[in-house]
């Protein structure tokens, strides 16, 4: 695994809270983002495992998906960077690296609508007790699906194809925590 990609999992708690109020983009909009959909996949893991066996399966994917959102949420800030230093350099390469840094939020909102539908698909088969954990990480990772498409569509120009897909994932997380929120 890249260092760099690891390194939010070994900030504690406070450390973590302390940079996302600097005013260095790390953790920004995006990596937040990610991290919010992180917890939110959390969230859907325990409500598997304590609901059952039959929720096993839920649970397994979600906590890869905690994981990966997890590695994601410094990748943001990573891509942001590089794109920035690139067009202040006039680099040969600063589209490309702009597209890296639309396709990192795209990434979130894509993991993030997936923690959603999980979330979703669980909740008429969870225990009582942990139906609320579910309809917390439904809503919490749509809005981390919304906030990474509107990231996305910042960085990106108009037309762009990631920009798209970037809102479809976002309606999809928005969809899944509809349905939650009617049940």
């Amino acid at each position: 695994m890249d260092e760099h990609r690891s390194e939010y999992l070994e900030l504690d708690l406070g450390e973590l809270l302390r940079r996302s109020g600097e005013p260095a983009p790390d953790p920004g909009a995006g990596g937040v983002a990610a991290l919010v959909a992180s917890l939110a996949a959390g969230l859907v893991a325990m409500a598997a495992r304590l609901s059952g066996e039959e929720l096993s399966a839920a649970g397994r994917r979600a906590a890869a998906l905690q994981h990966e959102l997890a590695l994601v949420a410094r990748d943001d800030s990573v891509a942001f960077r590089a794109a920035l230093r690139a067009e202040r350099d006039r680099a040969q390469d600063a589209g490309e690296a702009w597209r890296r840094a639309v396709s990192v939020p795209v990434d979130i909102a894509r993991l993030a609508a997936a923690v959603a539908g999980e979330a979703a698909d669980a909740h008429p088969r969870a225990a009582a007790r942990v139906r609320v954990d579910l309809a917390a990480a439904a809503t919490l990772a749509a809005a981390a699906a919304t906030t990474a498409a509107a990231i996305a569509a910042e960085n990106a120009g108009d037309g762009e194809p990631l920009r798209r897909q970037a809102h479809d994932h976002a309606r999809a997380a928005e969809a899944a925590a509809a349905r939650v929120a009617r049940a």
